[in-house]
């Protein structure tokens, strides 16, 4: 499978989603050195350890298929930075993927990680698609109850998990 048929930019109502490019560095070490961001993902990095992982997530996203992809979300329109996406197929599950969403604070709360996440599992479950799926999965740490909610109504369900401070979630495919 070809890396331009998984990989295609497209956009939402109020977004506009790519793959991870060379001037999305910036983004990238701002969300990962970000305090308040990494909050429910992990410790924050230091500035030269973001910019060394946004290499090596540029690097995997030219794999072919890219088994994990990350991507920009922009705004439509304005192309002002927004957030990055996530989705990283399953090593013993081809027709599974986690996605994950991470956001400036400024774009927080507002429905974006909703609006992302449906549109990311439309397209992951057409059957059409270059890289179809029967499975998403998320997780989250247990404190981030806002993204739990996003989740329930998003239609994903509560799945058990091994690490006692963290959610998962999953949604399959309709049908």
């Amino acid at each position: 499978m070809e890396y331009a048929a998984v990989m295609i930019p497209f956009d939402t109502a109020r977004l506009h989603l790519r793959p991870l490019a060379a001037d999305d560095a910036a983004l990238y070490v701002a969300l990962y050195t970000d305090p308040a961001v990494m909050a429910h993902v992990a410790a924050p990095m230091t500035g030269e350890a973001a910019r060394r992982s946004f290499e090596k997530a540029c690097a995997r996203n030219r794999e072919s298929p890219p088994r994990w992809q990350r991507w920009a979300i922009r705004a439509r329109g304005s192309g002002e930075a927004v957030g990055l996406c996530g989705l990283f197929r399953d090593a013993d599950r081809e027709d599974s993927a986690e996605i994950g969403v991470m956001l400036l604070p400024a774009w927080q709360g507002r429905g974006v990680a909703a609006e992302v996440i449906a549109a990311f599992a439309a397209r992951a479950f057409d059957p059409a698609a270059p890289w179809p799926l029967a499975r998403l999965w998320a997780r989250h740490a247990a404190g981030n109850t806002p993204m739990g909610r996003v989740l329930a109504r998003l239609g994903f369900r509560p799945i058990p998990s091994d690490i006692d401070d963290e959610r998962c979630w999953e949604l399959s495919r309709p049908g």
